[in-house]
């Protein structure tokens, strides 16, 4: 693949990885609740149960983790040179993105500095 198309492909594909993750992170939290949350508890087609939430909350943080190291990792695979500086773009524009949203709450931001550092870390290896 010559090396122009790779570079105009780094922004799609760190978005459909993105888009990825999130598509599968909200089948495995649906598939979880049915599962998870005995039939008493639904109210509304909402489970109530203040256990389950919370599991349910744990997977919402593990995907934004998740979604996190495929970004980065997505981006900085489909550049063709600076990976290194691809992935840390990857990450300030993840970083001001999820200011800007002002979405989550403290684990949702722990876990994906974490899952993003750690995608950094794996990427400035060689």
């Amino acid at each position: 693949m010559p090396p122009w198309l790779r570079w105009l492909l780094v922004l799609p594909c760190a978005y459909l990885a993105w888009i990825a993750t999130a598509l599968l992170g909200m089948m495995v939290h649906a598939r979880a609740e049915l599962a998870w949350c005995p039939a008493p508890d639904w109210v509304s087609d909402f489970c109530t149960n203040q256990q389950v939430q919370a599991r349910l909350d744990l997977l919402i943080v593990l995907f934004a983790g998740l979604s996190a190291v495929a970004v980065i990792v997505a981006a900085s695979a489909m550049a063709p040179a600076r990976k290194v500086t691809v992935a840390w773009c990857a990450l300030g524009t993840g970083a001001v993105l999820s200011a800007l949203l002002d979405f989550g709450s403290p684990p949702f931001y722990a876990a994906v500095s974490a899952g993003s550092l750690t995608s950094l870390a794996l990427s400035l290896r060689r």
